[in-house]
């Protein structure tokens, strides 16, 4: 009997160790490849998580874009509200500064249509008495010259109610101008109609009183 040990005989021994091995391999590379998986997890989380990152902090801005136009509407349109408060204050005092200026005109012209109507009357009262034997040398002083002066004196209210006046004021003024003696061009010694001159006198009146009470004329009559 031989001692020598034949070829096949070791090939029989080793097969199985070597398939061992290879088993051993197979399930060391399943537990590399498990362990991997959530690694590769990760890394596919890893976009969604920035994604979600810059969602946020886009709202963040947005907030506070949509906080600072806010508050940007609020302090312009304080401003503006502001401005306008401004306006209607300087409106005001522009009216009441208007309404001084034409109460100050307006009696000046009523003072004055009076007293050409009486400087009127006394002249011609004196051209009567006198039988037309009356000095009419405008320097002397008596009825001539007063009338004269009176005229003047008028025709200065009437330019003053054209600057100053409203077209009401005007108006009225033209009424009461046509019951006078002309007070420009030509000297013209008329008579004048008393009841006609008063009823336009209190015409002016009525407008006085309007313009200067224009939140409470119902008074003015």
């Amino acid at each position: 009997m031989s001692d020598e040990v034949s070829p096949s005989d070791g090939n029989e021994d080793i097969e199985p160790l070597r398939n061992d091995v290879a088993v051993a391999h197979a399930g060391a590379s399943e537990s590399r490849a498990e362990v991997a998986s959530p690694r590769v997890k990760r890394r596919a989380l890893g976009p969604t998580f920035w994604g979600n990152s810059v969602m946020v902090l886009a709202a963040a801005v947005l907030s506070a874009g949509a906080a600072l136009w806010g508050s940007y509407i609020g302090a312009s349109g304080s401003r503006e509200a502001a401005l306008e408060q401004q306006h209607v204050a300087a409106l005001d005092q522009q009216n009441s500064e208007l309404r001084a200026k034409r109460s100050e005109v307006y009696l000046l012209y009523l003072n004055r249509a009076n007293e050409y109507s009486r400087k009127n009357f006394a002249l011609l009262d004196a051209i009567k008495k006198s039988h037309g034997a009356i000095d009419v040398n405008p320097g002397a002083p008596g009825p001539i010259k007063d009338w004269l002066d009176a005229r003047g004196a008028y025709q200065d209210a009437v330019n003053l109610i054209y600057v100053y006046g409203s077209k009401a004021a005007w108006d009225a003024h033209r009424v009461m101008a046509s019951t006078l003696p002309p007070s420009l061009g030509t000297l013209k010694f008329e008579d004048v109609d008393s009841g006609k001159f008063t009823k336009a006198y209190q015409a002016f009146q009525v407008v006085f009183c309007q313009e200067l009470n224009p939140r409470d004329n119902n008074g003015c009559q």
